[in-house]
């Protein structure tokens, strides 16, 4: 018997007149739909595992006791309905901690807050980690969304590390709205499944702060007295982390002239960014951020 093979052009409706016995479908495709510029990746491509020879170690530095909000944006799989869904961690997403000795543990024993939501016109999942829940000096996450009983992808974090608490070091976070440059939502979430809160960008990293002078302006008949900071990053980082302190942590409603920034929680505003390639031929940078504070008169300071 020949064969007969009939094309059918996708989204259109065809008579196959009971000549179709077989129909092949393509292969389904997942789409992540996940930035993974900053600390989020691939699973294999987590920067300390895949580093050249020229380009340092790097893990993102904490304090035992730190809480570290870890966001994504995976698309949901598993609930009908992603802009009010039904099932959250544990089952429409799971997330192991990976611990210092490749251990996985279910890292919902270790957030203090979760949720699964809708927000900013996307789905997106928050988990708050509590790195006072655990013993681990080095960890990751690993994010699975499901699709049914199937694992339809996965991602990871860049990895952590604990260091003492005697190191100089920043805890630095952004005051922002909406949506920033790599997509994180920092509304509350509109349908939630778990806790509702508002994502922060909060992060440890080495380095210092110091004030590198005053300047004095006028708008108008009012005199404006400026504060300028320098904050420096105190190691060189790689590109992924470039990313993220540069279009994340100070890429924040970027609309704004002065974005706020808040260092150990004392408010400054965001001017500028300097960066420096350390060697030409490797993507590590020495970053340094340009802040101020401003007094407009003698009552109000910002």
């Amino acid at each position: 018997m020949s064969t007969n093979i009939l094309t059918i052009t996708p989204e259109t409706c065809t008579n196959v007149k009971g000549q179709i016995y077989k129909i092949c479908l393509p292969p389904k495709i997942y789409c992540y739909n996940q930035n993974i510029e900053g600390l989020i990746t691939l699973c294999d491509k987590v920067y300390n595992c895949n580093r050249c020879q020229t380009e340092s170690e790097y893990y993102i530095p904490f304090f035992a006791g730190d809480k570290i909000m870890i966001q994504t944006q995976l698309a949901d799989y598993y609930n009908a309905d992603k802009r009010n869904p039904a099932s959250g961690w544990g089952t429409a997403f799971k997330a192991c901690l990976v611990g210092s000795n490749g251990t996985l543990t279910d890292v919902t024993q270790f957030t203090s807050r979760r949720f699964v939501g809708w927000g900013c016109s996307q789905t997106y999942q928050v988990l708050e980690i509590d790195t006072s829940m655990f013993t681990d000096d080095c960890f990751k996450i690993q994010i699975q969304a499901m699709d049914g009983g199937d694992v339809a992808y996965e991602v990871c974090t860049q990895e952590f590390r604990r260091i003492l608490s005697c190191a100089k070091t920043l805890m630095i976070e952004s005051v922002q709205t909406g949506k920033d440059c790599i997509g994180n939502c920092y509304d509350l979430p509109t349908k939630y499944v778990g806790d509702s809160f508002k994502y922060s960008n909060k992060i440890r990293l080495q380095g210092t702060i110091y004030k590198t002078g005053i300047t004095t302006t006028y708008d108008g008949k009012k005199k404006i007295i400026r504060d300028n900071y320098r904050l420096n990053i105190g190691e060189i980082i790689p590109e992924f982390m470039l990313n993220y302190v540069v279009k994340q942590l100070f890429g924040a409603n970027i609309s704004d002239e002065y974005p706020e920034i808040i260092v150990d929680g004392e408010t400054y505003y965001f001017e500028g960014v300097n960066t420096q390639n350390r060697l030409t031929d490797s993507p590590m940078f020495l970053v340094s951020f340009d802040l101020f504070k401003e007094c407009k008169d003698r009552v109000k300071c910002r």
